[in-house]
């Protein structure tokens, strides 16, 4: 099913909203003797999701309900990706990491985005259970991981020669 609506559809959250409007819909179905899903698009649901829909469903030759459950089933099949970003994301980014991640998966991806500014920069996905870390603080972890004995011996040094120079300015 093609439906312009999940082109609109980035993150969980707006998987949850598409999916919470869809079961009003159904549940309306059958209220108001087959008038509710009138009351419902016009009153329960957000304007552009209202306006998409009734354009699909007229140019759509399959029932109402057929096609909202249909709907419901492919939202199901979305894969959920976690993003932890240095940085709160706008609308633009958010949509290549879509693209990105989609291309790599092949399948329809929501987001389910976190901002952790100690980062640094970069970011930390994790997909089916797997935690990648592609964060500068990582990185930075590991190379004053590696260098600690060098680094630590630098600052010895250098505070050793301040206490030199500050003996040396007391005696004169």
């Amino acid at each position: 099913m093609q439906s312009e609506i999940f082109s609109k559809i980035i993150t969980v959250e707006d998987i949850d909203k598409v999916s919470d409007e869809l079961d009003i819909l159904l549940a309306s179905l059958y209220k108001e003797k087959g008038r509710g899903l009138e009351s419902a698009l016009k009153y329960n649901v957000r304007a552009w999701f209202s306006e998409m829909l009734k354009n699909e469903i007229t140019n759509n030759n399959i029932g109402v309900e057929k096609y909202l459950r249909q709907m419901k089933k492919e939202l199901a099949q979305y894969t959920e990706v976690t993003l932890i970003l240095a940085y709160e994301p706008s609308l633009s980014s958010m949509e290549r990491f879509q693209s990105v991640l989609k291309s790599y998966i092949g399948k329809n991806v929501a987001l389910d985005i976190s901002y952790m500014p100690n980062l640094l920069a970069g970011a930390v996905i994790i997909y089916k259970g797997r935690y990648i870390d592609l964060s500068l603080k990582r990185a930075f972890e590991e190379e004053l991981q590696k260098n600690r004995e060098e680094i630590m011996n630098l600052l010895v040094d250098e505070s050793e020669n301040n206490n030199q120079k500050s003996n040396e300015i007391q005696i004169t």
